[in-house]
């Protein structure tokens, strides 16, 4: 049985999903998006509960964000890879920025770390996510909102950095 409690719930808004496309090669695209992040190394962070903070920190990559997982779409999809269409999902962000939303709504952790998407359409290649303020800014947190959208900045600099 599940229990709903009327300040816990959250309305429903529009999100928006913004897409950015170049004519480059998939690859050259994959390449230069991963170059601009580290890589969440989850066991090496938590080997020293006491600097957990600090170890995330040296894991971040230029755009100040890493990598957290990786999936090839494109591969582990039966029909789509069955197309000529390449696609691969990101989860990109930060723990430390994550932490910084979290200790204001815990709901934060749901919706972080955003999702990325690199995908072939067209003849051309692109990047889409959700903007995290749109995202976050449905929790109605003012400090919140103010790191929604500092991410938005990253994220918009990410994309267009590794479609130039």
């Amino acid at each position: 049985m599940t229990t709903k409690f009327p300040d816990a719930q959250i309305q429903a808004a529009n999100t928006n999903l913004l897409t950015y496309e170049a004519v480059k090669d998939f690859d050259a695209v994959v390449a230069d998006f991963e170059k601009q992040l580290g890589y969440l190394d989850q066991a090496k962070a938590l080997s020293d509960p006491n600097n957990i903070a600090e170890a995330t920190r040296l894991m971040e990559g230029s755009a100040g964000l890493m990598i957290i997982s990786v999936l090839e779409m494109d591969r582990i999809l039966p029909d789509l890879s069955k197309t000529k269409i390449k696609s691969r999902q990101y989860l990109v962000g930060n723990p430390n920025i994550a932490d910084s939303m979290a200790k204001y709504d815990i709901l934060t952790t749901l919706m972080v770390p955003p999702r990325v998407l690199i995908y072939t359409d067209a003849g051309k290649t692109k990047i889409a996510y959700e903007q995290p303020s749109t995202t976050l800014g449905r929790l109605s947190e003012s400090e919140i909102d103010k790191t929604a959208r500092a991410l938005d900045e990253k994220f918009e600099r990410l994309a267009k950095n590794a479609l130039s």
